[in-house]
């Protein structure tokens, strides 16, 4: 492998967040800021990517191994889900078809916060078929759409709507299910960080939504 890769503005905010929380020991409670001024994403992102950035001792070619680890799993994800809808071709032509993709190529040699969606949404999809096939809501969907908000808020927003939509025109009954309220239970984990950063600085996120 060449010692070049794509390293912008963005790498280098992420890398020094990192360099924050793995060497100066300065834990973060907020991620990457959105396109919303004073919006920012969940921190996810960043313990992440600090984890092979401690193991290789700040080298960012760890952020590169770590998408890299995604993307292989998205392909390993697809595969099987594939092939247990179909056959072993669908399935072999689902991997050929991420293989050649554009996209799927950056997200697996690019450094960026929402490539690690191509895996949440993926798990989604997987998700909500499973729920609409077998009538019953499952555990982890909402939890998965709560992961979304740490890597790109913009694409979680919407598939927030949309699911929730859904489920009150055509699954209401699901709303009433323990696997929901469960799964609700734990989507709320994932956005703790968030509320203590808004605890602690006056909500400045809640007037950032509500000044638009």
């Amino acid at each position: 492998l060449s010692n070049n890769f794509l390293f912008l503005i963005d790498q280098g905010r992420d890398m020094m967040a990192v360099k924050n929380i793995v060497f100066d020991h300065h834990l973060t409670l907020i991620g990457p800021y959105t396109s919303l001024q004073g919006v920012f994403q969940g921190p996810l992102w960043y313990y992440l990517l600090s984890i092979p950035t401690f193991i290789l001792n700040g080298d960012p070619w760890g952020g590169i191994f770590l998408m890299l680890l995604i993307s292989l799993s998205v392909m390993i994800v697809s595969f099987f889900w594939m092939k247990k809808l179909f056959d072993t071709k669908a399935a072999t032509v689902t991997l050929f078809l991420l293989a050649i993709s554009p996209g799927a190529v950056a997200a697996a040699t690019y450094i960026w916060n929402p490539h690690p969606m191509w895996l949440l949404v993926t798990l989604y999809i997987f998700l909500f078929y499973e729920t609409r096939k077998n009538k019953k809501h499952h555990l982890f969907l909402w939890p998965i759409i709560a992961l979304m908000f740490h890597f790109q808020t913009a694409l979680a927003v919407f598939i927030f709507l949309v699911s929730l939509l859904y489920s009150l025109i055509f699954e209401r009954s699901f709303l009433r299910t323990k696997d929901f309220h469960l799964g609700l239970l734990m989507s709320s984990m994932f956005f703790l960080p968030q509320i203590i950063f808004e605890l602690r600085h006056n909500f400045l996120m809640t007037k950032s939504i509500l000044s638009i």
